[in-house]
């Protein structure tokens, strides 16, 4: 576990609150009742949802970087029990094994413009400091509009 000094870590905490809160939904969201690992699911908190009672549905904190425009989740640490831990964060790793779409709900809240994008499949590291597990995803994206750019003349 990541131990900083209390200064930086509370600069980080009200940074990590500052986030849209949602909820998500750990497991794939390709297989049955999301078994499996990755993001099956990332609603806006107090969206009416049935999986609200499981264990695997964790407060989040979302937030897009600024320097590299990445998605940065900020899983709620005490949401999440042993079990949750061992079974998604194994190695200090958010393991996607399928992308992730998010929806466009949730792409006007991040205030991102119109597009389809998604959370890659990959192996993302942990940074778990006890109050927030935070990984830091890319964003795949196409923008609606956006022409592709003719090829030089050879």
């Amino acid at each position: 576990m990541y131990s900083p000094n209390p200064a930086t870590l509370s600069f980080y905490h009200r940074a990590c609150r500052s986030g849209l809160p949602t909820d998500v939904r750990l497991g794939s969201p390709r297989l049955r009742d999301c078994g499996g690992l990755g993001i099956c699911s990332i609603r806006l908190r107090g969206q009416n949802t049935s999986a609200a009672a499981c264990s695997h549905v964790v407060p989040t904190f979302l937030r897009i970087e600024a320097a590299t425009g990445r998605l940065l989740l900020h899983l709620t640490g005490r949401a999440l029990t042993p079990e949750v831990r061992e079974r998604h964060f194994r190695g200090g790793f958010l393991t996607l094994t399928h992308p992730y779409r998010l929806s466009p709900p949730l792409l006007r809240a991040l205030g991102l413009p119109a597009g389809k994008y998604t959370l890659p499949t990959g192996r993302y590291p942990i940074l778990d400091d006890g109050t927030f597990c935070t990984a830091s995803l890319p964003l795949a994206c196409v923008i609606r509009g956006i022409q592709p750019l003719p090829r030089p003349a050879a």
